[in-house]
């Protein structure tokens, strides 16, 4: 290698050196600059995600809003229950009542639009599940009757 170097003029020797800066200049952008900077605007978007979220949070506490999670697992029965009482906080009346809790088909009656939506909205994201079908038929005053049926496996 020595020998190949000393045979170069030295014109080529610093047009060699001069390639081999660039080259490593490139690579430790490519390599170095450009996904640090990638993770630090991906880094601030998140900031201000959060940001939201917690002064969305900070104003429903501020309102006297509470949230209690369910503990553990959350069998079928349990999340029929936690669908049911919600959907009463709510102001929904369920009319297909299912006294052993295991039936995750909900028939409202007449109720405000967007309060099947916030509970259907809780559901899915609280309890893990998703809506399987959903029939809602305008009525008088602008409310809807809503049936809704649930399917997935609740959230752990």
């Amino acid at each position: 290698m020595k020998t190949w170097w000393a045979e170069r003029s030295r014109r080529e020797r610093l047009l060699l050196v001069l390639a081999g800066i660039t080259v490593a200049a490139v690579l430790l952008i490519q390599v170095v600059v450009l996904p640090s900077m990638a993770a630090r605007e991906s880094a601030t978007a998140y900031l201000a995600q959060a940001q939201s979220t917690l002064g969305r949070l900070e104003r429903l506490g501020q309102a006297g809003a509470s949230y209690t999670r369910p503990s553990a697992a959350v069998g079928a029965s349990d999340a029929a229950a936690y669908a049911s009482d919600w959907a009463q906080q709510s102001g929904l009346v369920r009319t297909n009542a299912d006294p052993s809790g295991q039936n995750l088909d909900f028939a409202f009656a007449p109720s405000e639009p967007t309060s099947v939506f916030a509970w259907t909205e809780r559901v899915e994201r609280e309890l893990g599940f998703r809506v399987d079908t959903a029939d809602m038929i305008a009525v008088e005053n602008g409310q809807v009757q809503a049936r809704i049926v649930l399917a997935g496996e609740p959230a752990p």
